[in-house]
């Protein structure tokens, strides 16, 4: 059902929704400041408070404070029966502001469970494949560990050739200059190109592991990561 708040509202809800929607750190202030006399309001009037100081949490960058509002939104509105508040619907909205909570807390399995659970419920949505795809990017999986370790070691007996070749090679063998500077070349390309190699590699097996979910999800049927 709609959310419909009272038509006579009380003076601290009055107030509240008289700061403007964007003046988060305002709505955190004020929320924290009356939240004892916020819990007696009527229950219309409470919830819509709450929800809007979560939001304000979320968009100040409280993303630790913004998860614990965002859990008892997504319970209240299960067990009350809400789905939209302030023209906004507010369980799968929560849910995404809680992934991105996750995220920017570097959180990412925990967020990537809860996005794959929204495309199950909205397979249609881009915009929570996009960021399930966004975070499962920033993970570093064992095949992108590896490749950068091989890179780095590469890259690094390269320099250690050239400081080889400057200090020795050039001064007392002049006839391996050629070909250490072949081979140091050789390594820090190899270097580069495994690198990149390793990164896009990652980026299509997460597109392809992000399209493989979306298309199961269509079908009504789940994926576990």
């Amino acid at each position: 059902m709609s959310f419909q708040p009272t038509l006579y509202h009380s003076r601290i809800y009055r107030d509240f929704k008289g700061i403007e929607a964007t003046e988060y750190k305002h709505i955190i202030r004020f929320y924290e400041k009356y939240e004892k006399k916020i819990l007696d309001l009527e229950f219309e009037e409470y919830f819509e408070m709450l929800s809007r100081y979560s939001n304000a949490l979320f968009e100040a960058g409280e993303y630790q404070k913004h998860l614990l509002m965002a859990d008892t939104i997504i319970e209240t509105s299960i067990l009350q029966n809400i789905q939209v508040v302030e023209g906004q619907e507010i369980y799968r909205t929560t849910l995404f502001k809680k992934a991105a909570s996750y995220y920017n807390l570097l959180a990412y399995p925990r967020a990537i469970h809860i996005l794959t659970e929204l495309i199950k419920m909205e397979p249609d949505n881009d915009l929570n494949a996009r960021f399930l795809e966004k975070c499962l990017e920033r993970q570093n999986p064992q095949l992108l560990q590896y490749s950068k370790a091989a890179s780095i070691g590469l890259l690094l007996l390269a320099a250690f050739l050239v400081c080889v070749q400057l200090l020795v090679i050039r001064h007392f063998y002049i006839q391996y200059d050629k070909a250490f500077e072949l081979t140091r070349n050789i390594l820090f390309i190899t270097g580069c190109v495994n690198l990149l190699q390793g990164w896009i590699t990652h980026y299509v097996l997460v597109h392809r592991k992000v399209r493989k979910i979306v298309k199961l999800a269509k079908a009504g049927k789940s994926y576990s990561l």
